[in-house]
């Protein structure tokens, strides 16, 4: 052992153990310069840049610094300093350490601060910094929304807009409602007002201004001429699911106090809000955070910010716990019980309107909801195929033929004012008509 001992100070004092110290010295210079370099790109690639795995260029930068650093100054020809410069190397490890766990811990505090403030805060910023020459879609949804207030609803319809909207024209009112009409909080009397709440179907995808079914349902009930007014207010939103839906009749549509409130019934119903908030894990292990924030900025971005995604790049893991919970079977059937719910006291009659498969025909007979199937009551082959009246975007024949199926089913259950051949007590009928009607 003293023969290596004694071998390695003489090659450390001899220029060729200079040379090797040297040589350690620029290639820890070297490591050091890419790891400025991946910091300053956070992952992207920038000039001068030949290694892109920080952890291999740190540890090869502590190792040859410490090397080219011992060999230099000759503290291995002595015991007792080469156990000093030990419990300095130890000392600065441990330093390091401290400050690093530190930074990650105060990082993780502050973006769980920041995200659980005001988790939408950034989508309006968001939104209006889509690129154009990115949005692959002739309709492209984040022009014609904004951040909602409410965070049940993450976004809503923008007010005020008049627009093309694919090769149709698109407007909104004040209250940013897909109408012409602007509708008094106060109902007037003499009249009878129909919520809509629903997704793209009932918001009229691909059709023109006041050609949506809601807007053509206005028309054909005030042309009945029974004496009373008829307002069709439609809250339908792109991209909403049951949840969404129920939670904007409460915040938006109450107030307009419904006699009648419309679900546009769409199997996506099912699914996660198609614009989803995210959020990081503050408590992950198996990351840090300010890594990712040092050498790895786009997916710091994906993990650890909150960010509005639409659903084909959610991650369903980052989603919050409220939107999963609300999704899916029992998410739609705890929905539809409040809706039920509602009705009965807000006195207000409600109905499941659409292509409702068997599955979700069963949840609404189970909840005592009344519905109307178009696949049932308009089947194939009674209208025009290219009408599509059973997909999600029906066109212009299928949001007429739609209104026309919802006014008369309104005036069979009794929920309009009396016609010719009707009676008065048929317009008392209360919210549960539909479920004591002869035909259920």
């Amino acid at each position: 052992m003293g023969d290596l001992v004694t071998a390695a100070r003489s090659f450390s004092r001899s220029p060729a153990g200079r040379a090797v110290a040297g040589l350690a010295g620029l290639a820890a210079l070297f490591c050091v310069l890419q790891l400025v370099l991946l910091a300053v790109g956070g992952g992207a690639q920038v000039p001068l840049l030949w290694v892109t795995r920080p952890r291999f260029l740190l540890t090869a930068a502590v190792i040859l610094g410490a090397a080219a650093w011992l060999l230099f100054s000759g503290v291995h020809r002595s015991a007792a300093r080469l156990r000093e410069a030990g419990a300095l190397f130890a000392l600065a490890a441990v330093s390091t350490l401290f400050a690093f766990v530190l930074a990650e811990a105060a990082l993780r505090v502050g973006l769980w601060r920041m995200t659980s403030s005001s988790r939408l805060e950034s989508l309006d910023t968001a939104l209006s910094k889509v690129p154009q020459g990115q949005i692959a879609s002739r309709h492209p949804l984040a022009k014609i929304i904004r951040r909602s207030p409410n965070d049940r609803l993450i976004y809503e319809l923008a007010p005020k807009l008049d627009m093309d909207f694919g090769h149709n024209r698109l407007r909104t009112n004040s209250a940013g409602m897909r109408s012409d009409l602007e509708f008094a909080v106060e109902k007037p009397p003499g009249t009878l007002r129909v919520v809509g709440i629903g997704d793209s179907g009932m918001f009229g995808w691909a059709v023109e201004q006041n050609e949506d079914y809601m807007a053509v349902l206005g028309q054909l009930l005030n042309a009945r001429g029974d004496g009373r007014r008829y307002e069709t207010i439609n809250l339908a939103v792109p991209g909403y699911n049951t949840q969404m839906e129920v939670d904007t009749l409460i915040a938006r549509g109450l107030r307009y106090r419904p006699d009648i409130v419309v679900v546009g019934w769409c199997e996506n119903d099912y699914q996660l809000p198609f614009m989803l908030p995210q959020t990081g894990r503050w408590t992950r292990r198996d990351i840090s955070f300010l890594w990712l924030l040092i050498f790895q900025r786009k997916r710091f971005s994906d993990v650890a910010l909150v960010q509005i995604n639409d659903l084909s790049h959610a991650d369903k893991n980052l989603v919050p716990e409220f939107f999963r919970e609300n999704s899916g079977t029992e998410g739609v059937r705890r929905s539809l019980i409040r809706l039920r719910d509602l009705a009965a006291k807000e006195g207000f009659h409600a109905i499941v309107f659409g292509p409702i498969n068997p599955n979700s025909v069963a949840i609404v007979s189970e909840i005592g909801l009344p519905y109307f199937n178009t696949f049932e009551k308009l089947p194939v082959g009674t209208w025009p195929e290219e009408w599509y009246v059973h997909f999600m975007h029906p066109r212009k024949g299928g949001h007429h033929l739609l209104a026309q199926s919802l006014a008369a089913e309104f005036d069979r259950l009794g929920w309009l004012a009396p016609g010719p051949g009707r009676t008065p007590q048929a317009d008392q009928k209360g919210p549960d008509a539909r479920r004591s009607s002869p035909e259920e």
